[in-house]
């Protein structure tokens, strides 16, 4: 079955099956309706690069057996299920709206990995050069590093038991108004916008950047539930008139020697830190900053 132009299979209630060779040349988009409709492939599926395969509108995929690969992109949108039963390399693969997606523990490659309201579990052993995150739950098997991984955040929560973070040294990472559950080590850039926390151990390197600031129609909010060491920089602000505030939940908020903490906003920004302070660096308010923790013993 070779896909040479742009192809729409649509059938009502269909169960659809390959058990030979499907090779997407083009646009392959399969709109899945009525009754239990359903992809089952336990051949070959091969995509090629700039193409996109498209399972959408309802019903399951499954890919029972057999091969999927390609450097193109597949792209499963608003089904009941997907479910991998063996591995896989691919240049994209994109979960949206899938209410149950998992991958039963076999390592995958994928270039990209697109998981937009979505539940799922990331296997241990994968290879994922990024990964972005739009309304999604998702749970790590392995620690993860932005030296491999370029990561992107967006009203997320990241949980993985004994797992950790690492934002590699030149590395940036935005966070929005997402939920991280595992350690968190930065060595580089993170970006901080609406109102997000950080649950697990926080550790920060000499080159690390915290970026904490409101925007202009927003107002930012990070909350860390257990004290940390600021071993680089902390930015606090805002502009427009919003906020950007950090919250130390428990513990001590330390500037080490060496180390910035530093408000810089515009236009009636204001920044807060509602932490108990530890200070030995550099503190530098350089726009209107509270300060606010019951029965906090702060030293400078």
């Amino acid at each position: 079955f070779t896909v040479g132009w742009p192809l729409t299979i649509s059938k009502a209630s269909a169960a659809h099956t390959n058990g030979g060779t499907i090779t997407a040349n083009n646009t392959l988009t399969i709109t899945q309706s009525g009754t239990n409709p359903s992809f089952t492939n336990t051949g070959a599926i091969t995509i090629a690069s700039g193409k996109t395969m498209t399972v959408q509108s309802a019903g399951a995929f499954t890919q029972s057996a057999g091969t999927l690969s390609g450097s193109g992109t597949l792209s499963l949108s608003s089904l009941s299920s997907a479910n991998f039963n063996t591995t896989f390399n691919l240049g994209t693969l994109s979960l949206n709206a899938v209410t149950t997606s998992s991958f039963n523990s076999n390592a995958f490659t994928a270039g990209t990995l697109n998981l937009t309201s979505v539940t799922t579990t990331i296997p241990t052993g994968c290879t994922i050069s990024a990964l972005n995150l739009s309304s999604a739950t998702v749970t790590l098997s392995d620690d993860l590093s932005t030296q491999n991984t370029v990561l992107s955040v967006a009203s997320s929560t990241i949980n993985g038991t004994g797992r950790t973070i690492t934002n590699a040294a030149t590395k940036s990472v935005t966070l929005n108004s997402s939920t991280i559950n595992t350690a968190l080590d930065n060595a580089g850039t993170i970006n901080v916008s609406g109102t997000s926390s950080i649950t697990g151990a926080l550790t920060t390197q000499n080159v690390s950047t915290l970026n904490v600031a409101g925007g202009c129609w927003y107002s930012t909010t990070l909350t860390v539930s257990n004290g940390f060491t600021n071993n680089g920089t902390i930015a606090l602000g805002g502009y427009c008139g919003y906020s950007g505030t950090l919250t130390v939940n428990s513990g001590t908020l330390v500037n080490a020697t060496g180390s910035t903490i530093s408000t810089t906003a515009g236009d009636n920004g204001q920044a807060y830190l509602y932490a108990q302070l530890d200070n030995q660096g550099t503190f530098t308010v350089g726009w209107p900053l509270t300060i606010s923790k019951a029965s906090a013993a702060h030293t400078n």
